[in-house]
């Protein structure tokens, strides 16, 4: 279901996209709110909290957060685009001027799970990493992980240590379209390291007892733009 403005509309931007059909049918406010599910090793606030996630459409249900909500204003009405403004990695600023960030747009995106930011911020980040990567693991991370081709395997009941070794990466947006006013997001390890499934045949190549979890690393490289996914 897509929930982007009619320029993005297909065949054109003649064609009223469902959002805008549907508000005007209800007259309900201009406003949803998405509530992603959190990774299975993040605990809930309140244990008797569902996992799944949640979609709020006309207003916000405030039994479903427990913080201040922080707004950012879209520069654009195409995709939901928005500034970026700073990129941080453990205790290292990615000292890039602010444009490099953005060029040519920053998005959130739903329907992406992953980070994926352009290819010369990629590469400070990515550095940045592994400065910030505390190398006390029992074996060295190689450098196909970083850029997501390898799978870095890990026993299934020893979670913490592996979390623990890797930095949190924060992501700030600018407060009301203002650059010089921001908040920051918090992607935590245990966000960001993708759990996926391993065939066989890996389980088989590993030393883990009795088995293994496989993960890759959740933040991408592409040719322009800043796509900020739903992990």
């Amino acid at each position: 279901m897509g929930l982007a403005y009619s320029n993005l509309a297909k065949p054109d931007s003649s064609v009223t996209p469902f959002w805008e059909t549907f508000r005007a049918a209800t007259k309900m406010a201009d406003i949803f709110s998405l509530r992603f599910c959190p990774p299975l090793d993040i605990p809930l606030l309140d244990i008797t909290e569902p996992k799944g996630g949640n979609m709020v459409v006309g207003g916000i249900d405030q039994t479903l957060y427990h913080e201040p909500i922080f707004y950012t204003s879209l520069v654009q009405q195409r995709f939901y685009n928005v500034l970026v403004t700073n990129l941080t990695v453990g205790d290292t600023v990615i000292t890039l001027d602010c444009s490099e960030f953005n060029n040519d747009q920053s998005i959130v995106d739903s329907g992406t799970t992953d980070v994926f930011l352009p290819q010369t911020v990629f590469a400070e980040v990515k550095k940045a990493f592994i400065d910030n990567f505390k190398n006390d693991l029992p074996f060295q991370v190689p450098e196909e992980f970083w850029i997501g081709g390898y799978k870095l395997a890990w026993p299934v009941d020893d979670k913490h240590s592996i979390y623990s070794a890797f930095p949190t990466f924060y992501l700030s947006l600018a407060v009301d379209n203002n650059a010089s006013q921001e908040f920051s997001l918090a992607v935590t390890p245990q966000i960001y390291l993708r759990q996926i499934e391993g065939t066989s045949e890996e389980q088989a190549n590993t030393n883990c007892f009795p088995e293994c979890d496989f993960f890759t690393f959740g933040i991408k490289q592409r040719e322009r733009g800043t796509v900020i996914g739903g992990n």
